[in-house]
């Protein structure tokens, strides 16, 4: 089995097999009595007291000055297979489209246990990059021995360690992920923001659809970001100061949902547990068969 070293502060991207190591996004360590998450100052003080209780609370504002783009780190999460050309005589378009597909159809369909979700970040003929959710590395250890056992080919596996409070996203993005609904494209500008930082991020291909952007906070309390979202046809972005009294850097996550119709539960007006709010959100989803398609950008806050 591959070792799996811890990384360091904003250390997001994957390693080859020099080391035969997965590389961990974020260590999951939350300090005793510094578990709090953030919260929406201004707009949703009226909803603290129904918000789950935290021992300490930190503020997320609007940033000055919102910037006209948001900037895109290297695999923002576009999920659409990019073909490059090999050496030699190369199989023909219509084979190598059919391996490339063949391939994140097996990640999609990949069962990793409960609080697992691996998603093609990128794909080629050669080579394929993965972005996963877990509170373990374990396991990507066994994703990287089948798929390489299947393909021949190793993937590069970047691991976003998250809290158990946080689960519910996971489970929520897996049990999407073979949705015929084409799915939404999230970035933000950076994966490590110290508190009282600002951070830009924007959902799109939302192509018109109906689409909610959440933040999910390390305790795994859900806020709706509507109230700070710039709006056009096909994205929807934000730019927020969020504040974390912390030592350690912990878990956040970004998450938008689209949908071909209204999804009631999925409509948020005050902070919610995720472990109630998803689970109720995919319920409807498949009572009234709604096309839905949902993805998550990943980020650490605090220190």
């Amino acid at each position: 089995m591959p070792s799996v070293p811890p990384a360091g502060r904003g250390d997001a991207g994957p390693r080859g097999r020099s080391s035969r190591a997965l590389l961990y996004a974020a260590l999951v360590l939350v300090i005793a009595g510094a578990g709090a998450g953030a919260y929406l100052s201004g707009l949703l003080d009226p909803f603290l007291a129904s918000a789950p209780p935290r021992e300490e609370r930190a503020t997320l504002t609007p940033a000055e000055q919102p910037p006209q783009g948001t900037a895109k780190p290297a695999g923002s999460g576009e999920d659409v297979a990019a073909l490059t050309p090999g050496a030699g005589v190369e199989p023909p378009p219509s084979a190598r489209v059919s391996n490339v597909a063949q391939r994140i159809a097996w990640l999609q369909d990949y069962s990793g246990g409960d609080c697992f979700y691996a998603t093609a970040t990128n794909a080629s003929e050669d080579t394929i990059d993965v972005e996963g959710f877990g509170t373990s590395a374990q396991p990507f250890d066994k994703l990287l021995e089948s798929f390489e056992a299947a393909y021949q080919i190793e993937p590069n596996i970047g691991v976003r360690l998250i809290n158990q409070s946080q689960c519910a996203v996971a489970d929520f993005l897996k049990a999407l992920a073979g949705s015929p609904e084409a799915r939404p494209i999230m970035t933000l500008s950076s994966d490590v923001i110290r508190s009282g930082d600002a951070i830009q991020g924007s959902a799109e291909r939302l192509n018109g659809r109906r689409s909610e952007v959440y933040l999910v906070d390390n305790e795994g309390v859900v806020y709706s970001l509507e109230p700070h979202l710039r709006r056009t046809e096909d994205s929807a972005s934000f730019n927020i100061k969020l504040g974390l009294a912390t030592p350690e850097p912990v878990p956040q996550l970004v998450l938008v949902l689209v949908s071909g119709g209204e999804i009631g539960s999925a409509k948020l007006s005050e902070p919610v547990l995720a472990s109630a709010f998803f689970p109720r959100i995919l319920e409807e989803i498949e009572r009234r068969n709604i096309r839905a398609a949902a993805a998550a950008k990943y980020f650490k806050l605090g220190g």
